[in-house]
């Protein structure tokens, strides 16, 4: 079902400003064939294994604006659903619970809606979103022979960015939560997907090939030309996510041989890693709470 051909099979990263359990993601050592959900501090230490995720086309958790709970996406069930635990793991409960996958859940910072990508209507993912509970599910997106993916709400929980490739290839769009007021951001013969709105709501971060490697790029919501602030060649930048005061974002990247989460600041410069060397970091896709 049309999914990003960049994506490889893992899930990226999820950062915080503060060192407690809240950087989110998915990973799996060598060797294993399930991915797992963990979280583990802003500076990469403490890390706990939560919950089974997803054993193809991962997809990023997403925190809870309070912190308090994690909405994930994990096959457990029998299909690929959107499911919600305490975020010490327990209480575990399947929002979805449908036969067709559901992908990209992120929480609305005002804490009522959980967006997401389906495939359950047609051959393509569209978005939807539903109450925090799983109540009250809504189709946003109706552009039926092309995948939208990727929903990043505004901070004020009234706007969507997406990827879509209505448009014939992958790029960046934002709509009213309704779905109305449709805006695309990026225009390139390159593919741009993963887009992160920042906690001003000014700029948005997203993924881009347009230099030939995927990298991580930075408009302004208004639009005008991205800006490359990954700027590493020869190597895949993927999963952009901020922190709740904006100052950095965290990816991963297999720029050092390995797929290992990084973070930076929002300019590009202050890069560092927070997995590996012996923490069994493989593909990854992270979220982050402060």
């Amino acid at each position: 079902t049309a999914a990003p051909t960049l994506t490889p099979s893992p899930t990226p990263p999820v950062v915080v400003s503060r060192s407690i359990p809240a950087l989110a993601y998915q990973s799996r050592a060598e060797g294993e064939s399930a991915w797992s959900l963990y979280i583990m501090n802003s500076d990469g230490s403490n890390r706990v294994q939560l919950a089974r995720g997803q054993t193809t086309f991962l997809s990023a958790p997403s925190w809870s604006p309070d912190g308090s709970r994690i909405a994930f996406v994990s096959d457990q069930g029998g299909s690929d659903d959107i499911w919600v635990m305490d975020r010490d793991g327990g209480n575990p409960l399947n929002l979805t619970a449908d036969d067709a996958r559901d992908h990209s859940p992120s929480w609305s910072p005002d804490g009522e809606w959980i967006a997401f990508a389906s495939v359950r209507e047609t051959a393509y993912w569209e978005l939807y979103m539903m109450r925090s509970d799983g109540s009250e599910v809504r189709r946003l997106t109706w552009w039926e022979d092309a995948s939208d993916l990727y929903p990043s709400w505004s901070p004020d929980s009234t706007r969507l960015a997406f990827a879509s490739k209505r448009d014939g290839n992958w790029e960046i769009y934002v709509m009213d939560r309704d779905g109305s007021n449709l805006v695309r951001l990026t225009d390139h013969p390159a593919d741009d997907l993963n887009p992160a709105w920042s906690p001003d709501g000014g700029r948005i971060a997203f993924v881009s090939l347009r230099d030939g490697y995927a990298e991580i790029y930075l408009v302004a919501v208004g639009g005008g030309d991205p800006v490359n602030i990954s700027s590493a060649p020869f190597s895949t930048e993927l999963g952009p996510t901020w922190s709740p005061d904006g100052s950095r974002i965290s990816f991963y990247t297999d720029r050092e041989g390995e797929w290992d989460i990084f973070a930076m600041a929002a300019d590009g410069s202050d890069v560092v890693r927070l997995t590996g060397e012996g923490t069994a970091v493989s593909y990854t896709h992270l979220r982050a709470h402060e």
